[in-house]
């Protein structure tokens, strides 16, 4: 049987690293002058991805105390977060090539991007993606 408050202690966990990653990026905004706006966009993706995140977490708890929550809807839910977790691990080693380089390699880096804009374009697609899933299933439960 799914259970309903691991549902929500995966949201949280998932929200957390969300913003975790929302800080990395915009740590590295400040260091690098020019930032594409490919990278910034993705910050705002993973920065409302977090917000649903924590909503999907409290929807999960009321509901969870006032009424019964379908064990398929809470194996749906599971189901979508562990995409999120997975696309945000994702985001998170993306975000770890970038830190930490100096300045000459961030030059280099700069230099790289191109090749990297249709990486960062994908991931901000499928955040956006798993943002409308869990959207729309915050709607359903809270209806």
């Amino acid at each position: 049987m799914a259970d309903p408050l691991s549902a929500t202690a995966s949201a949280i966990t998932v929200m957390l690293l969300c913003v975790q990653c929302t800080q990395k990026l915009q740590g590295l905004f400040r260091s690098i002058r020019d930032v594409p706006n490919e990278l910034m966009a993705l910050s705002n993706e993973s920065n409302d991805l977090s917000m649903i995140l924590e909503a999907v977490g409290d929807a999960s708890d009321i509901v969870q105390k006032h009424s019964a929550i379908n064990v398929r809807s809470i194996a749906t839910l599971k189901q979508q977060l562990s995409r999120a977790e997975s696309i945000v691990n994702e985001l998170d080693t993306l975000i770890r090539r970038f830190e930490g380089k100096l300045l000459g390699k961030m030059q280099l880096e700069r230099l790289a991007w191109p090749f990297k804009k249709a990486e960062v374009k994908d991931l901000q697609k499928r955040i956006k993606n798993v943002k409308l899933d869990l959207s729309n299933f915050l709607t359903t439960i809270t209806l």
